[in-house]
């Protein structure tokens, strides 16, 4: 199944982080195995796991690496790491989350690389207040808009540069914002939303239950995958907004099962909006997009 996703035209830092997916969620790889995977040498494997290694992201053992998790600590690569890979679908699945936005909400921007790509799109509106644990976004809001910005409180985390812990939460319990734009490690059709670590897991359910409008933002690579902590189920979502690098086969088992897809289109300057009508007399869809989306409704 992994070899239908992955091959040789990769580029080195998406291929990298690829492995230190597949050795986290495996708990060790030998060398050759990845290289099977992911359609190069066991010398270009070799040289990624030396580079990965020294950066942190796995420790490597004789023949191959074991996941930093299985060694004693928790694995959620920097955010760094996570920026690069897969850049062009996060921004344009950040583009068309930040279209839902109206003028005069408070809204709730989850820590991500791919929320980030939420901030340019936000400037055009008036009077947002908008609610974060990602240092890196309301710095960038700070800057470049003039809404309000709250910063959740609390211990940051090292390398992904987020607040969380009690006191986020507990400002959290007294928030009712209009809509969130939420991130995800995991998305699996069976087993919902899933975070690599625990620590952001309450903040995250906190910040579901805050708002009236949720929506997930989840590029393809993070699709019928599974991480250590369980943080909502896809029926807690309005909307999954994702890239057209999603399979057509799990497009349909997730419409299948009532989840609501926005499509983007990864590579098109002005796609159109394919609108699908709901089960409600045929009404179409709500939160019509008028940039690269396909809907589908379950």
């Amino acid at each position: 199944m992994l070899e239908a996703f992955w091959g040789a035209d990769m580029l080195p830092t998406e291929r990298q982080y690829r492995i230190v997916e597949l050795v986290n969620q495996r708990g060790a790889m030998e060398v050759a195995e990845l290289a099977r995977l992911l359609d190069v040498s066991v010398v270009t494997i070799r040289r990624d796991l030396d580079k990965l290694a020294e950066e942190g992201l796995i420790v490597r053992s004789h023949g191959g690496a074991v996941s930093v998790r299985q060694a004693g600590t928790a694995l959620d690569p920097p955010y760094e790491a996570k920026r690069r890979v897969r850049y062009e679908e996060k921004r344009r699945i950040a583009e068309a989350a930040a279209r839902l936005v109206e003028d005069d909400e408070t809204i709730i921007v989850d820590s991500g690389s791919t929320t980030y790509h939420m901030v340019p799109h936000l400037q055009k509106y008036r009077n947002l207040t908008i609610v974060t644990t990602d240092l890196l976004i309301a710095t960038e809001l700070s800057r470049t808009t003039a809404h309000q910005v709250i910063v959740l409180g609390g211990p940051v985390r090292p390398g992904i540069f987020a607040t969380w812990g009690p006191y986020a939460e507990e400002m959290l319990t007294r928030l009712a914002v209009n809509k969130a734009f939420m991130a995800a490690d995991a998305v699996h059709a069976q087993h919902g939303v899933m975070n690599a670590t625990t620590e952001e897991v309450r903040i995250k359910q906190l910040m579901i239950q805050a708002s009236r409008h949720r929506y997930l933002l989840a590029d393809h690579s993070k699709f019928m995958k599974t991480a250590l902590a369980w943080v909502a189920g896809l029926d807690a979502f309005e909307e999954v907004i994702t890239d057209s690098g999603l399979p057509s086969q799990l497009r349909s088992t997730l419409t299948e099962i009532g989840v609501r897809l926005t499509i983007v289109e990864v590579g098109q300057e002005e796609p159109v909006t394919d609108e699908v009508a709901s089960d409600e007399g045929g009404t179409p869809a709500v939160g019509q997009h008028s940039a690269a989306s396909r809907q589908y409704d379950g």
